[in-house]
Parts: structure tokens; C-alpha cells; sequence
């Protein structure tokens, strides 16, 4: 088995905050950690990449992506996905 990743910063809000569901925790973790290269906007890195490498066939805004798991999000978080291919 593999080391966990560690992460140096305080990416979600903490526990000590009642009443945010687990989708407002996760959306506070995109725009705090991801959004800065996968959000909404051509000045995105990641995200004019996405454009590059889906030609259209799915969003490249990852706000707009309605395919991803979270067991995917993580694995591409701890690996990187630069050299996943697209189904055929």
C-alpha cells in the first residue's frame, strides 16, 4: 500500500461549522483548492486544457461535469491524469 498524500493547507470547512452539507464542503473545497486552474473561464489552465484534450465531447469546466465520482476526483487528485485517455 501506498503513503497517503499529505495535504498542507485547510482545504474545508471544519467541523466546528454546523449545517454545511457534505455538497457545500465539497463546493468550498473546489473553489478553494481547484477552481483557481479548473473553473469557469478561458484564463484557467486547467481548464483551456480540458478544452484542448475533450474537443467538445465533454465539458472542460469540472463544475460542469456530472460523470465524476468521488472515488474518481480522489484517485485523479493523488495521481494526476495527464496521460488518461477518453473512452472510444
Amino acid at each position: 500500500m501506498g503513503v497517503e498524500p499529505t495535504i498542507g493547507w485547510n482545504l474545508v470547512p471544519g467541523p466546528d461549522q454546523k449545517g454545511i452539507s457534505q455538497v457545500e464542503r465539497g463546493a468550498a473545497l473546489f473553489q478553494r483548492a481547484c477552481a483557481i486552474c479548473h473553473g469557469v473561464g478561458i484564463d484557467r489552465l486547467g481548464t483551456s486544457s480540458l478544452e484542448i484534450k475533450y474537443r467538445g465531447r465533454l465539458p472542460a469546466p469540472l463544475e460542469k461535469r456530472a460523470d465524476l465520482t468521488p472515488e474518481r476526483v480522489i484517485y485523479y487528485m493523488r495521481h494526476g491524469v495527464a496521460m488518461w485517455k477518453l473512452p472510444r
